[in-house]
């Protein structure tokens, strides 16, 4: 057992997250009180930007307010720091999110900030999600959006190249350089044989 500075109580151990700096290797404070600390300092202030969305008939409360990262997920400033408003709604709805623990998404939508569609789970967890629902982005090839070539193209430029065609020649009728005719001829569009495309 184990009583808590904040509020006072004697607990179970169970009720306290781990601090290794400390001797026992719990926190001080309760889970309780630590959420509870954590919702005073991090919580909505009169001179921050309020939180707004607009929910779709799928329950999503999809974010209008803030500006969203590359992938999609809105984002916010607290005390100096960028995170997912995400991870700020799961907090301050439900709790503190143990370490190396990650936001997932029921709904599968980057917009929303509902905590009822919000649940915690591991990295692998997520990217198991990804797969199975399909928002894996496949980076292969063309379907790389800063791919200059497709897949056609590389079967050309082999070939040009196998029957004695300069490589500075193919630079220029591709309107690329040297290096890359280079790439594509030794060293990447690996997934492309003499026999055609792999399907790896």
């Amino acid at each position: 057992m184990k009583k808590c500075v904040r509020c006072g109580v004697l607990k179970h151990e169970n009720e306290f997250t781990k601090d290794k700096q400390k001797s026992d290797g719990l926190c001080s404070y309760c889970k309780v009180c630590k959420h509870k600390q954590w919702i005073d300092k991090h919580g909505i202030r009169s001179n921050r930007k309020e939180i707004s969305y607009d929910v779709d008939i799928n329950g999503c409360w999809n974010c209008t307010s803030h500006t969203t990262d590359s992938c999609g997920y809105p984002k916010i400033m607290r005390d100096g720091k960028s995170m997912h408003i995400s991870r700020y709604m799961y907090i301050t709805h439900k709790g503190l999110i143990p370490e190396n623990m990650e936001i997932r998404h029921k709904c599968d939508n980057p917009l929303c900030i509902n905590p009822d569609h919000l649940e915690i789970g591991t990295h692998t967890d997520n990217m198991h999600d990804m797969v199975i629902r399909g928002r894996r982005k496949p980076t292969q090839g063309s379907a790389n959006p800063k791919a200059r070539l497709t897949e056609n193209d590389v079967i050309d430029i082999r070939n040009r190249y196998k029957k004695g065609e300069r490589q500075i020649d193919i630079a220029k009728t591709y309107g690329i350089s040297k290096c890359l005719v280079y790439d594509v001829i030794k060293r990447k569009w690996q997934h492309i044989h003499e026999g055609g495309i792999s399907s790896q």
